[in-house]
């Protein structure tokens, strides 16, 4: 058992530092960004007074943000000072904010916040604009997110220095835009806000069932087949049906009746995704019985 417990405690920093993180808030010049720094960690890992301290008001809660606690930081007069302290939220327990002098002695406390004398690295994040997620990278890599620019400083003992904003070209961008709309316009979503709808003669179809049972035919055949036959098609943005095929097959004659069915549903009201038409991707059982 004792073996197991430091086995346990030797993996799980690592298993937690593997684990991408929620990152904290650094205002600068008026502008917030999310960076991937914690520069609390830092003193907490040298000082066991705040480390118990944090322990207690931030417990440990889950792998995403291990510290327990959303930092946000802000650069005054080319210095880091740490301003706020919030407890970790899964989004379902409310955001309440720590008082500083909880954690801090009155000498590091300033109207300003508290000076991050201990800390020395570079941060290195997104600026501008969010526009795109990258298809050729995983969701824990920096580049996974593309925005309009990107920051870099240096930060010794507290103090910023060679700062650089670096914006991409209006043509970059562009490209960007320009790839992310095609993506759009190739998509075919499965969850969306707002599913298609049929567009059916009220005086004859109730919905979308009626049509199927009303226009299916019984195939002529002597062989015994029941059961259901699962149809998928895509609605695109002008309400039509494509790539129609078949997800389950049953019997060639009742395979190809099921596929003529759907084949008559020709015209839908699209379907919207955060209140854009996309195409949807559907998937309808045929009944035989």
């Amino acid at each position: 058992m004792r073996q197991l417990i430091i086995f346990i405690l030797l993996i799980l920093p690592s298993y937690l530092f593997a684990t991408p993180q929620v990152g904290e808030t650094l205002i600068y010049n008026g502008d917030t960004l999310v960076i991937n720094d914690f520069p609390l960690e830092k003193y907490r890992a040298e000082n066991v007074v705040l480390d118990s301290k944090l322990s207690d008001k931030f417990p440990w809660q889950t792998t995403v943000c291990y510290r327990g606690y959303h930092g946000t930081w802000k650069v005054i007069n080319d210095s880091l000072y740490l301003i706020k302290l919030e407890n970790d939220t899964d989004g379902y327990n409310e955001v309440r904010e720590f008082d500083l002098s909880i954690f801090f002695n009155k000498d590091q406390l300033s109207d300003k916040g508290v000076f991050a004398f201990w800390y020395s690295s570079s941060i290195n994040t997104h600026y501008g604009e969010f526009l795109d997620y990258n298809d050729n990278e995983c969701e824990e890599s920096p580049d996974y997110s593309i925005y309009s620019g990107s920051f870099l400083c240096m930060v010794k003992n507290g103090v910023i220095s060679d700062v650089k904003i670096s914006m991409k070209s209006q043509s970059e961008i562009d490209s960007v835009l320009k790839n992310k709309l095609a993506k759009e316009d190739t998509t075919a979503f499965i969850i969306v806000d707002e599913k298609p709808k049929l567009i059916l003669d009220s005086r004859i179809y109730k919905d979308e069932k009626d049509f199927i049972q009303k226009n299916l035919r019984f195939p002529d055949t002597e062989i015994d087949c029941q059961g259901n036959v699962y149809v998928s098609f895509i609605v695109e943005k002008n309400g039509a049906i494509s790539n129609v095929s078949l997800l389950s097959k049953l019997c060639p004659e009742f395979d190809e009746e099921a596929l003529k069915v759907i084949n008559l549903m020709k015209k839908w009201e699209p379907g919207k995704l955060k209140g854009k038409v996309v195409r949807v991707k559907m998937m309808y059982p045929v009944r035989f019985k």
